[in-house]
């Protein structure tokens, strides 16, 4: 039997991590509909460094399943990996959208939901993909203050402690999102602002793009018991539970405390034209006096160590935009 997943609605939740995708994840799962399951990173890092396999060869098919089914993201689903095998291998043929499919839809039957969604972040690489497979989904590009999300990224262990780096990550995931999801119908973004300074209103108006009835449960009845924390490691389940308590603004602007003038003033360089565009205010002209010195100064150590060339010439140098 094939199943069609044509006829199927589930919710993506996208962005750039750190953005508030775990509180929006919270809300949904609160909906006495919606179950958005933990990040799978299916398309992410399953599908990208398995694609070389066959996997409708029964033998490449339970070779891959034995990998992901021990794997630190399946466990946190907190479902029988034998069950879900069985609907997979009931499929007229192995897909890894198939696999994908069952797995979601376990989740579902174990949240006792009648629909199911998904947030794994980086997945904003992956939504032709989600489309391509559900025609009817619906995606959610989250969006925040570049500031406040490289300032996050630098608390995290996970991350790459660099605000230049994680600064062109921003700028990637938004422009991604103007260059090729702006006009479609089927993916919408969410400011994190205007979801914690405005909850109720911004809720109500999402439930419209999803095609859900709005419910107050949404915004009062979080819990780990609508978003389970299963096998997480200390610092996840921290921060998983601090997801569901009672939103609140006082994150906007605790970036200010983290950089450097220096740090913002790259930042902003970098993400300028969109910040402007979602109405975030860089505090920088387009390059202070203060941060060119920084930059020449930095460009001559290399020239007196030798290691200086065309390309990281071109990599220092800020962009400009108008």
């Amino acid at each position: 039997m094939k199943t069609n997943l044509n006829q199927i609605t589930p919710i993506f939740i996208v962005g750039m991590p750190r953005s508030g995708t775990s509180l929006l994840s919270s809300i949904l799962s609160a909906h006495p509909n919606i179950a958005i399951s933990p990040e799978s990173h299916f398309l992410r890092y399953w599908m990208k460094h398995y694609s070389h396999l066959n996997i409708n060869n029964i033998e490449k098919f339970e070779f891959f399943w034995n990998e992901f089914i021990v794997g630190e993201h399946f466990s946190h689903f907190g479902v029988n990996p034998e069950v879900i095998k069985n609907k997979i291998l009931s499929e007229h043929e192995i897909e890894y959208k198939t696999i994908f499919n069952h797995l979601m839809q376990e989740y579902a039957a174990k949240m006792r939901k009648k629909r199911w969604g998904e947030k794994t972040p980086d997945h904003y690489r992956n939504v032709n993909t989600l489309l391509e497979w559900y025609p009817q989904a619906r995606i959610i590009w989250m969006i925040r203050d570049p500031r406040a999300v490289i300032a996050s990224l630098e608390k995290v262990p996970w991350s790459r402690k660099s605000p230049k780096s994680n600064a062109y990550r921003w700028h990637d995931c938004v422009l991604r999102f103007e260059k090729e999801w702006i006009s479609d119908e089927r993916v919408q973004i969410l400011k994190y602002e205007t979801l914690v300074e405005y909850p109720e209103s911004t809720i109500r108006s999402l439930c419209k793009f999803i095609g859900e009835e709005y419910t107050s449960t949404m915004l009062s009845s979080r819990s780990d018991t609508t978003s389970p924390i299963i096998n997480r490691s200390k610092w996840a389940k921290d921060y998983l539970a601090r997801s569901l308590q009672p939103i609140t603004k006082s994150s906007l602007d605790k970036w200010q405390s983290v950089f450097s003038t220096h740090q913002v003033t790259e930042i902003e360089n970098i993400t300028r034209a969109l910040m402007l565009k979602y109405s975030y205010q860089p505090i920088s002209s387009k390059l202070n006096y203060q941060y060119f010195n920084f930059l020449v100064e930095s460009l001559l150590r290399k020239l007196k160590k030798k290691e200086f060339n065309t390309l990281s010439l071109t990599n220092e140098l800020p962009i400009f935009v108008e």
